[in-house]
């Protein structure tokens, strides 16, 4: 085990032996605080951590399809009937 430590220390700096975690460098890493992030499509907004101070989502987990349960936001365009046509298929369920 202490061969792992020392093994740790010279790749990454110095370890603590007391509690056995390692130490960041000083100056190198980027200020870690709360931010607000904002979905652009509902209005919802919650805080998290991040090095940015705002986030603008597109959507959240509030508004998204696959978490609500509803019909898609996503329109096809009747992009499947022009496929369904163009290759001559048919579905069952029509009279």
């Amino acid at each position: 085990m202490n061969v792992l430590y020392t093994l740790l220390a010279s790749l990454f700096g110095k370890i603590q032996t007391e509690r056995r975690s390692i130490i960041m460098k000083k100056g190198i890493h980027p200020e870690y605080h709360r931010c607000k992030v904002t979905c652009v499509n509902c209005g919802t907004t919650f805080e998290t951590g991040s090095v940015l101070k705002e986030i603008r989502v597109d959507t959240c987990s509030h508004c998204h399809s696959f978490y609500t349960g509803k019909a898609g936001s996503i329109t096809t365009d009747g992009r499947i009937d022009r496929f369904n046509k163009k290759y001559g298929i048919t579905s069952e369920k029509e009279d």
